[in-house]
């Protein structure tokens, strides 16, 4: 239940505008504690990949469906 809670810290904090800035940093060490880096490194690796199947699927651009497959290969490194 407490991630939860986490998500919705952060979720609080991206509709305020607050994006980048220290209580943010904090909502997401809260998260790693509760899931561990490699689990939402893992999680962050399927985002890209979606986000690249997104952008071929519905703006046929190849581009930034590239960009987003090579940012999670990299993730995908750091992550095994």
């Amino acid at each position: 239940m407490e991630h939860k809670e986490n998500i919705r810290g952060i979720e609080s904090l991206i509709e305020a505008g607050e994006v980048c800035n220290e209580d943010l940093q904090a909502e997401i060490e809260k998260v790693i504690d509760v899931l561990s880096l490699s689990c939402l490194l893992g999680l962050i690796v399927n985002i890209c990949h979606e986000k690249a199947e997104h952008f071929r699927t519905y703006w046929q651009d190849e581009k930034s469906a590239r960009a987003w497959d090579k940012t999670g290969k990299r993730i995908l490194r750091l992550y095994q």
